[in-house]
C-alpha cells in the first residue's frame, strides 16, 4: 500500500467528515475549494491538528469509495492553473498540496493543508471555518476567532519569511543594514561574513542549506524598498496633508516606501513638513516651534510601528493632517482599556520589534510612552489627546491649541481626568491647583475648575482622596482606579 493510499484509510478511519476533514465525489468549484483551504486551515488550528484534508472519491453520506474524475491539473480558472488561482487568493499563503492516486482501480485526490500558524486564514478576503460538517464565515463564530488567535504564537509572524532565496550580496541590497548598524550604535564590520552574521544573530535574516531569506522582523524595519516584499508592500507609511478639516481636498500625500527603522526619521520630517511651526530666537539660536509637541508625534508613531497587527494586510500605518488635528491611525484593535492607556505596562503583539525600537532610541522605555505624550501635550496646553478603538484599527488624535472657553465639557472632563492619571504615575496629588495650572488658568477660575472636577467625580472618572481640609480648594484627587 502506497503513503498516499494508507493517508486515505487513516483518514476514513476517523468514520465521518467533522472540522478538519470534508469529502467530496465531483465538486470541483474552485470558490469553494478556496473556501474549504480556508476554513480546513483554521479549523485544523483549532482542533491543533497539523493538518486539514478534502478528499475527492468518497461518498460524504456513506463514507463508499466510489472514486472520482477530478484531476486539479487540468482544472483551470480563467485559462490560470487552479493551484495557481488558490495560492494568488489565500491570505496569508498557506501551503497545501493536491496528492493523486489510484486505490483499487479508482481515482482519489486529497488536498492535504498545512493549518494555519501565524492568522486565520483567508480566502478572498474572507476568513472561513468549519461547523461540523458546513464551512461558514469565520466572523460568525467570534469566539472561535479568539480561540484561535489565542493558540497561534504572535511572534512567529516576526519570525515568519519576508524575502527567500537570496545571496549574502542580494540580502545587503534588499536590507539597510548601514542603518540597522547605526542606530544600534555599533560598527559596521568589516567583512560581509561578519555582517552577515550579525544580522543572523538579530533574526533580520535566517540561513538555509543553500541561501538565506530575510524575516518579516527584517523586512518591516530595515527594507531599502518595502516594494520588493510581496507581504509588506501594502505596508508603507503614509502621510497625508488635506485643506481644512475634512477630507474633501488632499494637497499632497508622501509614502515613506522604506523599513519603519531606517525610514523613522524621514517619517517625522514628513509630518514636519507638513503641521504649521514659527521661529523663535533662543539666545543667539534660532530654532523651530511646532504646533504640536515633537516628543508625542515621535512616540504616537513609534507606539503605532510598535502595536499594530501586522497580520491586517492592504492597509497601513496613516498620519493624517488638516488644519486642526492631526490623525494617527494604525491597524489592529487596542490590547487594553483605552481608560487605562495612561499608567499601564502596554501590552504588544510584536516584542521583538518593540524591543529593537526601544533599544534603537526610537521610542520611550516600556510603559512611559503615553505618560510622556500626555506630559508633552500639557506643556504645550493642547485639549487633551483622543483615542478611539475600533475591531480592526486604532487611531490617536491631536487637537490645535485651544482656550479653555472654547473647550466643551467633554474636553474639559477628559483634560482633567488624563492630567489625574499623569500625576498619579508621578506620585503627585490632583488639586483644584494643579487643574488650573494645566489649563493655565488664574485664581479667578476657582470656582469653574471645582465644577469641573466635580462633573469628573460624578462621572467616575476621579474620586477624592482627602487630607482633612474641608475646603474644596485643597482636596485631593487620584483616577477612579487608583
Amino acid at each position: 500500500m502506497t503513503e498516499n493510499q494508507q493517508l486515505l484509510d487513516t483518514i476514513l478511519k476517523h468514520g465521518k467528515e467533522c472540522e478538519w476533514i470534508e469529502f467530496k465525489k465531483d465538486n470541483t468549484d474552485p470558490v469553494m475549494i478556496g473556501k474549504n483551504i480556508s476554513a480546513l486551515a483554521n479549523s485544523a488550528c483549532l482542533a491543533k491538528k497539523p493538518f486539514g484534508y478534502i478528499v475527492w472519491g468518497i461518498d460524504d453520506k456513506t463514507l463508499e469509495k466510489v472514486g472520482t474524475d477530478f484531476d486539479p491539473n487540468k482544472r483551470k480558472v480563467g485559462g490560470m492553473e487552479l493551484e495557481l488561482y488558490l495560492n494568488q487568493n489565500l491570505d496569508p499563503k498557506t501551503s497545501f498540496s493536491f496528492l493523486e492516486f489510484e486505490m483499487d482501480g479508482k481515482n482519489f485526490v486529497i488536498v492535504k493543508i498545512t493549518a494555519g500558524t501565524s492568522q486565520p486564514i483567508k480566502f478572498i478576503n474572507t476568513a472561513y471555518i468549519r461547523i461540523g460538517s458546513s464551512t461558514t464565515e469565520l466572523k460568525n463564530y467570534p469566539e472561535k476567532e479568539r480561540d484561535i488567535w489565542n493558540i497561534i504564537d504572535p511572534e512567529l509572524f516576526e519570525s515568519g519569511v519576508a524575502l527567500q532565496g537570496l545571496s549574502q550580496l542580494q540580502v545587503l541590497e534588499k536590507l539597510d543594514y548601514r542603518a540597522y548598524f547605526d542606530k544600534n550604535k555599533l560598527p559596521i564590520p568589516s567583512t560581509i561574513d561578519e555582517i552577515i552574521n550579525q544580522l543572523i544573530e538579530e533574526r533580520l535574516i535566517v540561513k538555509t542549506d543553500i541561501d538565506y531569506s530575510i524575516t518579516h522582523l527584517g523586512g518591516m524595519l530595515f527594507a531599502v524598498k518595502l516594494d520588493d516584499f510581496d507581504g509588506l508592500w501594502r505596508k508603507a507609511v503614509r502621510v497625508i496633508r488635506y485643506k481644512g478639516i475634512s477630507k474633501m481636498e488632499t494637497i499632497r500625500e508622501i509614502e515613506i516606501n522604506k523599513g519603519f527603522a531606517s525610514g523613522f526619521e524621514d517619517i517625522i520630517a514628513a509630518i514636519n513638513t507638513f503641521i504649521p511651526s514659527h521661529e523663535a530666537i533662543d539666545g543667539a539660536y534660532r530654532k523651530t516651534i511646532y504646533t504640536y509637541p515633537p516628543l508625542a508625534i515621535r512616540e504616537l508613531v513609534a507606539n503605532s510601528i510598535i502595536h499594530q497587527d501586522y497580520t491586517i494586510n492592504g492597509v497601513s500605518i496613516m498620519i493624517e493632517i488638516f488644519d486642526n488635528r492631526i490623525e494617527l491611525s494604525n491597524p489592529g484593535k487596542l490590547l487594553v482599556e483605552i481608560d487605562r492607556m495612561i499608567n499601564t505596562i502596554p501590552t504588544t503583539r510584536n516584542n521583538r520589534i518593540a524591543k529593537l525600537m526601544r533599544r534603537m532610541s526610537l521610542c520611550e522605555e516600556r510603559g512611559t510612552g503615553i505618560d510622556k505624550i500626555i506630559e508633552s501635550i500639557e506643556e504645550y496646553k493642547l485639549p487633551p489627546i483622543k483615542f478611539e478603538d475600533y475591531n480592526t484599527s486604532f487611531r490617536a488624535i491631536l487637537f490645535e491649541p485651544k482656550k479653555y472657553k472654547d473647550l466643551d465639557l467633554s474636553q474639559r472632563m477628559q483634560a482633567c481626568y488624563q492630567h489625574t492619571c499623569l500625576n498619579y504615575a508621578m506620585k503627585v496629588q490632583t488639586t483644584n491647583a494643579t487643574v488650573r495650572a494645566r489649563f493655565g488658568l488664574e485664581r479667578d477660575f476657582v470656582a469653574q475648575v471645582s465644577r469641573l472636577i466635580a462633573s469628573c467625580v460624578e462621572a467616575k472618572l476621579l474620586k477624592e482622596n482627602k487630607t482633612g481640609s474641608e475646603s474644596t480648594k485643597l482636596v485631593q484627587y487620584i483616577p477612579f482606579w487608583g
